[in-house]
């Protein structure tokens, strides 16, 4: 889901400003590539290797209790 903030910063290539934007987003829909793997995680669909070995940030995803 892409909103006019997200646009702005797309369009100013203000790049590293988007998971931040995204994370604050979540209410209006908007999931991190981190938190969706999270989320198949949880289900069982991908085990723990395979969620660190793809995640953007293994460190933070290291550090969350499940």
């Amino acid at each position: 889901m892409v909103n006019q903030a997200i646009r702005n910063l797309i369009r100013e290539q203000k790049f590293h400003q988007i998971e931040s934007m995204m994370q604050a987003g979540v209410k209006f829909g908007m999931v991190t590539f981190d938190d969706a793997l999270v989320e198949i995680f949880k289900k069982g669909i991908i085990d723990k290797d395979q969620l660190l070995s793809y995640a953007r940030d293994a460190g933070s995803i290291a550090r969350r209790s499940f």
